[in-house]
């Protein structure tokens, strides 16, 4: 038998810290890292926009880095899985900005390709908004 646990709208579980919370303030276009993801440079997020209360919506941008190689295998190659099963990967987060971390504070380098590619992602809002 399952059992569900249920919170009161007044008893959500307190998240806890990894690391210091960030004191950054970050915008739209911003390169991040969640603060309870892997420090890996396929962890990589931007920022698509910010609202007032400090809520970010963010995008793992490396899709070819966080699709597992089972799926890319089972078509053959990345280029010939459907977007029905690719969309799950483009699944937009909503953060707290104080879990979103600078990624060179982990070591993790941006390379001008993954400026590209989250540039490419802010400009084709198509994709993550299906």
């Amino acid at each position: 038998m399952t059992k569900h646990v249920y919170f009161c709208q007044e008893e959500k579980p307190k998240k806890i810290m990894i690391e210091d919370n960030t004191t950054d303030r970050w915008k739209s276009g911003d390169i991040v890292i969640h603060d309870s993801d892997s420090k890996e440079h396929k962890m990589l997020m931007v920022v698509l926009s910010v609202d007032d209360t400090g809520m970010a919506k963010t995008l793992y941008f490396n899709i070819r880095e966080i699709v597992p190689k089972c799926i890319i295998r089972k078509f053959d190659s990345f280029e010939k899985i459907p977007f029905k099963v690719l969309k799950q990967y483009l699944q937009v987060w909503e953060n707290d900005l104080q879990y979103l971390h600078d990624p060179a504070r982990f070591g993790i380098k941006i390379t001008d390709q993954d400026s590209e590619n989250a540039s490419n992602l802010m400009l084709n809002k198509f994709y993550y908004n299906r």
